[in-house]
């Protein structure tokens, strides 16, 4: 496994980095595998200081991540326990307990040579660990990759047909120059909840960028409304203005998100709803890339393995993932 500069990508057979193999491999130092008990996170956390000397505070926070649903594709650690939502922090590592899952086991067998690699890393991508690579539909891009394996010379244009654009995991509407992010130039996209009409009075927020609290996001649309232009500029006032009375979290779960906005009388709801559309938090842009164009990106993972079954990995992988 070779090493590089500390805050970059290393990448294994599983294409994780280092911080995510030594997580992975201290669980199994301490027999937290898939089949057995949960152990507690404080034990990770001193298994994978005593292998790479990383810190405990910023481990937890890599376990959290490769446990959330709305962070990673691909969950690495099954987690027991309250470790935080879209909306609230988690309990301290003396508290919650936690464990390979199933994937994550298939992932250190990868590393270890005890089944061929597989591309975790490439369909989790690194934005969680504030890299550039965004996280791909998992179902997707394992097709893709066996069309490559299959047919190594199918045409870029095709592969990238295959993969789709980035996969968000919370929902929200994708936009930007995909363009630019499939041929391997820097670019940035922008993530936009969605916004539907309920009816003539009321707004309902359904998606929210992965990285947007709701309770900040209802505290930010409260102070766009505020009436601060009224007095001075009232044309500038009702040009700015969302036109919403009050807004209720019906939330139900961490999965599903449900704001519901109850507009002033006389406010068009259609209007409002393009102007919630623009407020920070309920769109953001993040900044993308991928060393070259991701069809030759995942061309070259399937060229560097070429000597292994790949078509048992892919296999393997996507049971693991459905089932």
């Amino acid at each position: 496994m070779a090493v590089r500069s500390p805050g970059r990508v290393v990448e294994g057979r599983s294409g994780l980095g280092m911080v995510e193999q030594s997580i992975l491999a201290a669980m199994d130092a301490i027999r937290a595998r898939p089949n057995s008990y949960h152990k507690k996170s404080l034990a990770v956390l001193a298994a994978v200081e005593e292998g790479i000397g990383l810190a405990p505070g910023y481990a937890y926070e890599m376990v959290l991540d490769l446990a959330r649903p709305w962070v990673v594709p691909i969950r690495l650690v099954d987690f027991h326990g309250n470790f935080g939502g879209r909306d609230y922090d988690a309990a301290g590592p003396r508290y919650t307990e936690c464990r390979l899952s199933p994937a994550g086991g298939l992932a250190l067998r990868s590393e270890r040579g005890e089944v061929p690699p597989l591309p975790i890393g490439l369909i989790n991508g690194n934005i969680y660990a504030q890299g550039l690579r965004p996280p791909l539909d998992p179902l997707r891009a394992i097709t893709a990759l066996r069309r490559l394996v299959d047919k190594p010379r199918s045409p870029s244009r095709e592969i990238v047909e295959l993969v789709g654009p980035p996969e968000f995991l919370t929902g929200c509407d994708l936009s930007g120059d995909l363009d630019s992010f499939m041929a391997g130039r820097p670019t940035a996209l922008r993530l936009t909840g969605r916004v539907v009409v309920g009816d003539d009075s009321h707004l309902i927020i359904e998606t929210l960028p992965p990285n947007a609290r709701p309770h900040q996001v209802i505290e930010t649309i409260i102070k766009v409304d505020s009436p601060r232009w009224d007095g001075t500029f009232p044309q500038l006032g009702a040009a700015t203005r969302l036109g919403i009375a009050s807004i209720d979290n019906h939330s139900t779960s961490d999965d599903v998100l449900r704001l519901i906005c109850t507009l002033r009388p006389g406010v068009d709801p259609h209007q409002a709803a393009e102007r919630l559309r623009r407020v920070p938090g309920v769109v953001t842009e993040i900044a993308v890339a991928h060393p070259v164009p991701l069809a030759d990106l995942l061309r070259a993972w399937v060229k560097h393995h070429q000597s292994e079954d790949l078509i048992t990995a892919l296999d393997s992988l996507e049971t693991t993932l459905t089932t």
